[in-house]
């Protein structure tokens, strides 16, 4: 029987794979090795910048955690913005790098854009280093729904800290 996906998504595997449990919970502790890597990468980075004279700049979803409501945030950041995200980058980007350059290209070509749509100096390492561990989560599961909650994970992690301390209940930058 002929599948009814367009070519691109040929080599993408059904959504949930063969066992959801497992790559949610798997997806849950990536996300959170995850989150604590690239909060020290990122807090590295931050302290190079800054001693090249560079102060870090507030990004757009620092920004949007500061003045929009909570509840949009973060569906937007923690929900919306994960499956979007693995469905394109994991999903239909390295996929595709994947058939037409093969293994190293996939993972390196769909951690780059990952990271350079994410339009940050200061994060463009961390994210890159997370767009190759989604690839690999997503590689070693083969579901998009690892690398879904994984993601979510990092953001949902890195929005709770942001709202406590917009709410007062932390006193940490961000």
């Amino acid at each position: 029987m002929e599948s009814s996906r367009p070519k691109a998504l040929a080599a993408l595997p059904a959504f949930p794979g063969r066992d959801p449990l497992r790559a949610i919970a798997a997806g849950l502790g990536w996300g959170v090795l995850a989150w604590i890597g690239s909060t020290i990468v990122l807090f590295g980075v931050s302290e190079l910048l800054s001693r090249l004279g560079r102060p870090p700049p507030v990004g757009p979803a620092e920004q949007a955690i500061a003045m929009l409501d909570p509840w949009l945030v973060t569906v937007a950041i923690v929900i919306f913005a994960p499956i979007a995200e693995e469905l394109f980058f994991r999903g239909i980007v390295f996929n595709a790098w994947l058939r037409e350059a093969g293994r190293t290209w996939a993972y390196i070509g769909s951690a780059a854009l990952f990271a350079a749509i994410h339009l940050s100096l200061e994060s463009l390492l961390p994210i890159f280093l997370l767009g190759l561990t989604l690839a690999w989560v997503y590689q070693r599961t083969g579901t998009l729904l690892a690398p879904i909650t994984m993601h979510a994970t990092v953001n949902g992690i890195s929005v709770a800290i942001a709202l406590a301390v917009r709410f007062g209940v932390l006193d940490v930058p961000v």
